[in-house]
């Protein structure tokens, strides 16, 4: 509309870093005799940007986020999310986690967009995080990092989102979050930038633990080199004389218990419980019956499945079941991380060969599911209470290994060295073998069925076809 309004006699150029079918139509309808000038290069990104994805598995994504941020050395951080709400979520999650954090997104007004970006190039910001549109044409000298927390569906947003990082010729760090269902746009970016990018890994509990140690080290250093405290810390001194004349306790010790006191919130150490690696068989189990499976007259027989659970082998997980009122309408379950007790007339009778063992007194379990609900089936996970597990990391575990909604994950009770968590029924052998060898919180998970430690699924079941039937 613009060019439409300007004189016919008039000069034009065209910049664009790059050229998609919409900008080509634009040159070729208001440009006279256009020429088209570009710089041929081996790749379409910078070389000056370090490219590395992370493949979505084991932990939830705001869990190896949070690590990442923890980690990294970074100056500023851009990170992209798909979708305006999500920006705003994810930013008040980090933000609720201690870290300098703000939403840049179409909802907001361009007097609060501003104040956002020099709020991240005076240093009072450190992390923004923004749609492909809000971050489109931002330049900012601080921006070491940038996160693509959702992969673009499309290669050329990639190239624009990593070129916030690495401008005039300093040096950058790009970072991509891949599940294992959105490998075929990895392999889409990297034939179109024609470069390869790495895998990495998350950092691990010791990384993580020497760099909160340094951190907090660091500050120590700064708040005894400034000269302005100098009275004050002669105050606090004197008050640590006074402690280790009359308790008869060493200098240090009194400075430990000080750090201690300091770190309550989010504490230097990582408890060696998480750590991967650690043996955790000295931790104490709650004592109770053993399971109805190890009373069975043949242990090593694959107990039976109902007819109900025979469900074919199919390209999604879980299955649609026809309901009262709907056929295509997916069952709603009760969000995984709710804590729901029922009153004791409402528990679930005794278990059975196929159910869970009864809980420790005091924790009881909700019942199985609702008649209109997805019929589902306990698995057990080796990882519990005693490794520091949360009911979220087994859901972004699950959610991510076997492509399944939040919605579709049952009832999850976390116990001493185990949980046990409701999934449909009817699970892929390729899913349970992903889930098998998926870890959390420096544990793999090992998942088996109640009363079947360590079977597979069950071959699908076979049917005949049928005349004028078809095969998905």
């Amino acid at each position: 509309w613009v060019l439409t309004q300007t004189p016919p006699e008039r000069q034009v150029a065209l910049f664009s870093a790059t050229m998609p079918s919409v900008i080509r139509r634009v040159a070729q309808t208001h440009l006279r005799e256009p020429v088209e000038i570009h710089i041929r290069s081996k790749t379409t990104t910078a070389t000056n940007i370090r490219q590395r994805y992370w493949l979505v598995a084991g932990a939830s994504k705001l869990e190896a986020l949070t690590r990442l941020l923890e980690a990294e050395t970074f100056d500023g951080m851009l990170i992209f999310a798909r979708t305006k709400l999500a920006t705003a979520e994810l930013a008040e999650k980090l933000a609720a986690r201690g870290f300098a954090a703000a939403a840049l997104n179409g909802d907001l007004d361009q007097k609060q967009r501003e104040r956002t970006v020099a709020r991240l190039k005076d240093g009072t910001l450190d992390i923004v995080v923004a749609t492909d549109v809000a971050a489109r044409g931002l330049d900012v000298e601080r921006i070491s990092h940038v996160v693509n927390y959702d992969i673009p569906t499309d290669t050329e947003s990639y190239v624009h989102r990593i070129g916030r990082t690495g401008r005039a010729g300093r040096s950058g760090e790009a970072i991509l979050f891949v599940s294992p269902r959105e490998r075929h746009l990895l392999k889409a970016i990297e034939r179109a930038t024609r470069q390869v990018i790495e895998p990495m890994a998350l950092p691990s509990d010791e990384v993580l633990q020497d760099k909160r140690l340094q951190r907090f080290q660091q500050a120590l250093l700064d708040v005894l080199g400034d000269d302005s405290l100098t009275q004050a810390l002669g105050h606090l001194q004197a008050l640590v004389e006074r402690i280790e004349r009359d308790q008869q306790l060493p200098a240090p010790r009194i400075a430990a218990a000080l750090a201690h006191l300091l770190q309550k919130e989010k504490p230097a150490l990582v408890p060696p419980a998480a750590r991967p690696g650690r043996s955790t068989t000295s931790a104490t189990v709650p004592a109770g019956p053993a399971p109805a499976v190890e009373r069975s007259a043949s242990p090593g027989a694959r107990p039976r499945r109902p007819p109900a659970a025979r469900v074919e082998e199919g390209p999604s997980y879980p299955p649609r079941l026809p309901s009262a009122d709907s056929t295509d309408r997916p069952p709603v379950l009760p969000p995984a991380s709710a804590t729901v007790t029922a009153p004791k007339s409402e528990l679930p009778p005794a278990a059975s060969p196929l159910q869970a063992p009864s809980p420790p007194a005091g924790k009881p379990m909700r019942e199985r599911r609702r008649k209109d609900e997805e019929p589902m089936e306990t698995f057990r996970v080796e990882v519990g209470e005693q490794h520091g597990v949360k009911a979220a990391h087994l859901v972004g575990a699950i959610a991510n290994e076997a492509g399944l909604e939040g919605q579709y994950i049952g009832r999850i009770e976390i116990l001493g060295d185990h949980s046990l968590v409701d999934l449909p029924v009817g699970m892929p052998r390729k899913i349970f073998r992903d889930l098998q060898k998926a870890w959390v919180v420096g544990q793999q998970l090992r998942i088996s069925r109640v009363g079947a430690a360590g079977s597979e699924p069950p071959a699908p079941h076979k049917t005949g076809k049928r005349p004028g039937s078809r095969r998905d």
